[in-house]
């Protein structure tokens, strides 16, 4: 019966432990429209001779795109919380050859694609 009471608590515990391993979700972002994300893909094969490929220089810019969203921090944590802008979340670049970057270009400033997110002091990382 003690092995069974110890066993018990063993495992009550670590179901504590583990629970307390995950983080927070405390960041509520919300959309205006229904639209939560959206695929660019592009249309045709991108043809680019060797002395063009310069390191920083665009081959290829899509349209511009628009999305109106707001986030608050519903903990209100006294620095605010990071939020980001996920460029690539099924990580779909990551079969591209290392010489070619992925980025987004938010207010005239170019942001590279690290770990499937927009890095760098991206203007929307603290809510």
């Amino acid at each position: 019966m003690r092995r069974l009471s110890d066993t018990l608590f063993l495992t009550w515990l670590s179901v504590l432990f583990m629970l307390s391993a995950f983080p927070a979700q405390a960041l509520t972002c919300k959309t205006t429209s229904s639209t939560i994300s959206e695929v660019v893909n592009i249309e045709s094969i991108i043809k680019v001779s060797s002395s063009e490929l310069i390191a920083n220089k665009k081959i290829w810019v899509s349209s511009p795109i628009t999305a109106t969203f707001s986030c608050e921090d519903t903990d209100n944590f006294p620095n605010g919380e990071s939020a980001y802008f996920w460029l690539d979340p099924e990580n779909k670049a990551s079969s591209l050859p290392n010489f070619i970057q992925v980025g987004i270009t938010y207010n005239g400033i170019d942001y590279l694609l690290q770990n499937k997110k927009i890095g760098g002091d991206w203007p929307g990382d603290a809510v």
